[in-house]
């Protein structure tokens, strides 16, 4: 799944706000997904552009669930992708959600 929301993200693009932002983020994951517990959260730039990628497992009412999520820190908007499967078959999807994930950015001619 990939969505685009409209809102100011220069606090990304500021080292010295980053962090903030970034707690602010998964602040929000966090109190919207039941059972949310963290299993990697990494800051970077994907080609210039502030990225967060961060993956969870999660309460379902089939059980449990694992999600990988790699927003995109626009100025001006955030873009985001997520892949996701139940726990019982995350061995078999693990490798397509993360090449996935990690495989989302901006083209290569995309300059900020």
């Amino acid at each position: 799944m990939v969505t685009r929301s409209t809102a100011s993200a220069l606090d990304a693009w500021r080292e010295r706000t980053r962090e903030a932002w970034v707690e602010q983020v998964e602040a929000g994951i966090r109190d919207s997904v039941e059972g949310y517990r963290r299993q990697m959260r990494k800051v970077h730039e994907v080609r210039e552009v502030p990225a967060l990628d961060i993956a969870f497992r999660h309460r379902t009412k089939d059980g449990y669930e694992r999600v990988v999520m790699r927003f995109l820190f626009f100025r001006t908007h955030v873009v985001t992708a997520a892949a996701a499967a139940p726990e019982a078959r995350w061995s078999q999807a693990r490798g397509a959600a993360q090449a996935v994930i990690s495989g989302f950015g901006p083209p290569p001619s995309y300059a900020p």
